[in-house]
């Protein structure tokens, strides 16, 4: 592309931060490249991913202007078709609870196997031929047992009601979400809004302002 279009690309200018996030201001080579621009070494500056930059920007921007535009920022959606680590809005949702709620579980898993065997044993005392009445090795494998099932059934309850589901309500979607596009808008903007909605999403670096409708 950047022959076809007739530039020169010198070796010193291109430049490539393998390894770490768009969303990052303070890596090496884009702070080279910037430095390299107000030297005026630069006539063009071509990204081959805009939406990397964009990205994020376009989510801060709809934070900044909700207070202004009257709307929630819990209405502000972000849908991809991937998983974005490393973005403020991507990390914003990460939580510690998971392992908090399976720990948990486990507990309350271990806590009733335990009673479960140890209490029904002992109501109902049998003769043992000198034997415990709760033998440790086979009521450890049903207290086991549970322990695991308390962590799996908090981790997937845990699972399921951080991604929302089942999620009854209407679904926004777009198709090129599924040709690595990321989602950046606001669900049921006020009317009055939209205009400067689409005003300030475009200066974010939006390639397109559109307005879709829900799906079940």
């Amino acid at each position: 592309a950047i022959a076809a279009e007739g530039w020169h690309l010198e070796e010193r200018h291109v430049f490539v931060d393998d390894g770490l996030s768009g969303r990052r201001a303070d890596r090496d080579r884009w702070l080279a490249a910037l430095a390299a621009a107000k030297r005026g070494e630069l006539d063009v500056l071509v990204v081959r991913d805009q939406d990397r930059f964009s990205r994020q920007h376009a989510v801060d921007a709809l934070h900044s202007a909700s207070a202004d535009l009257k709307f929630s920022e819990q209405k502000i959606v972000i849908v991809s078709g991937e998983p974005h680590e490393g973005y403020d809005f991507a990390d914003s949702h990460l939580t510690n609870l998971p392992y908090v709620w399976a720990v948990l579980g486990a507990a309350a898993g271990g806590l009733c196997g335990y009673l479960l065997t140890t209490l029904s044993q002992k109501s109902y005392p049998i003769f043992t031929g000198g034997m415990p009445i709760t033998p440790p090795w086979t009521n450890g494998i049903i207290i086991y047992e549970l322990t695991m099932l308390g962590a799996i059934v908090t981790t997937l309850i845990t699972l399921l009601r951080g991604a929302r589901l089942p999620n009854f309500k209407g679904l926004i979607k777009d198709p090129e979400i599924w040709l690595g596009k990321i989602l950046v808008g606001v669900a049921d903007p006020p009317d009055a809004a939209r205009a400067q909605l689409e005003t300030c999403l475009l200066r974010a670096g939006g390639a397109q302002v559109r307005e879709t409708s829900t799906t079940h």
